[in-house]
C-alpha cells in the first residue's frame, strides 16, 4: 500500500485556551476548523499540550472515509525521540472483523445515506488499545486507568470528531523534566483496504463522452485515496509552563 506523508512542524504559543482540555469528543474548546489538513488521509487534525497532558484532535466530514477508518482501522504512534519510531501506539478505531468484500456493486450517483454509516461506525468507537506505554496497555473502553482516552462522536453536522489524551507520564521517555523544547513525532496512520472489483457495470461499460469513469463510478485518483494507506506525520514541540 502507497503511504502518503505530510510532514508539519506546529509549535504552541499559549496555555489558556486548554488549561480544562478533556478528551470527550465535544470539540468546544478546540479552535474550528481544526489547524491542518491531509488531502490524502480526507483529515483535519491539530495537537496541543498543558502541562501534563498531549492532546490530539482529529475530524473526518466525509462518509466514505469515516467508513475506511472503520473496516481498516486508524493508529496513532508517538515517538519522543522525534524520529518517528512506531513503538507507542494507540489503536482507534480498532479495525473492524468484518470482511471487506472482494466485489461490489456499482455505486450509484446519489450520497451515503448518513444515517447508515453513523449506524455502522458508532459500534466501533466504543473500545481502545493501546501498546508501549510504561502501563496501561491493553484494551479498554474509552479511558484507562493511567488516562489515555480515545473518544470519538458525531456532532450536529455528522462530521466525525476524534480526541486523544495522552498523559506524559505514560511515557519512558521523561519530557517534564529535560530540556525546555520538547520534541516528538506523532503519526497517524490509516490503513488501506483491499481494491474491489465492482460488478454490476453498464453493457459495453460506457462511460462519459471523452472518457473517464463509468457514469456513477468515483474517478481514479478518488479511489485510490479511498482504499490506500495513508500516513501523517506530525512533528510536535512541547511547551511547558516554569
Amino acid at each position: 500500500m502507497k503511504k502518503n506523508i505530510l510532514a508539519l512542524t506546529i509549535s504552541l504559543f499559549s496555555f489558556a485556551s486548554i488549561a480544562q482540555n478533556k478528551a470527550d469528543g465535544n470539540l468546544s474548546e478546540w479552535e474550528l476548523p481544526l489547524k491542518n489538513y491531509d488531502l490524502d488521509a480526507h483529515i483535519q487534525y491539530s495537537t496541543t499540550n498543558n502541562d501534563s497532558m498531549l492532546f490530539l484532535c482529529i475530524r473526518i466530514s466525509d462518509a466514505r472515509f469515516q467508513m475506511k477508518i472503520v473496516k481498516g482501522g486508524m493508529s496513532v504512534f508517538i515517538d519522543t525521540t522525534g524520529k518517528k519510531k512506531q513503538f507507542i501506539s494507540i489503536n482507534y478505531p480498532v479495525k473492524s472483523n468484518e470482511e471487506t468484500p472482494q466485489k461490489m456493486e456499482r455505486p450509484g450517483a446519489g450520497a451515503l445515506d448518513v444515517g447508515q454509516v453513523k449506524k455502522m461506525v458508532e459500534p466501533s468507537l466504543k473500545q481502545f488499545n493501546t501498546k508501549g506505554f510504561i502501563t496501561g496497555n491493553g484494551t479498554y473502553i474509552q479511558k484507562n486507568i493511567e488516562g489515555i482516552t480515545a473518544v470519538g462522536a458525531y456532532d450536529e453536522m455528522a462530521i466525525l470528531n476524534i480526541e486523544y489524551q495522552i498523559p506524559f507520564k505514560t511515557f519512558y521517555h521523561d519530557l517534564t523534566t529535560t530540556d525546555k523544547d520538547k520534541k516528538l513525532t506523532l503519526s497517524i496512520v490509516i490503513n488501506g483496504l483491499p481494491m474491489p472489483q465492482f460488478s454490476g457495470n453498464p453493457p459495453g461499460g460506457d462511460g462519459p463522452p471523452g472518457g473517464g469513469p463509468p457514469a456513477g463510478m468515483p474517478d481514479p485518483q478518488e479511489m485510490e485515496q479511498l482504499f490506500q494507506s495513508t500516513t501523517t506525520i506530525i512533528k510536535y514541540s512541547i511547551q511547558l509552563n516554569n
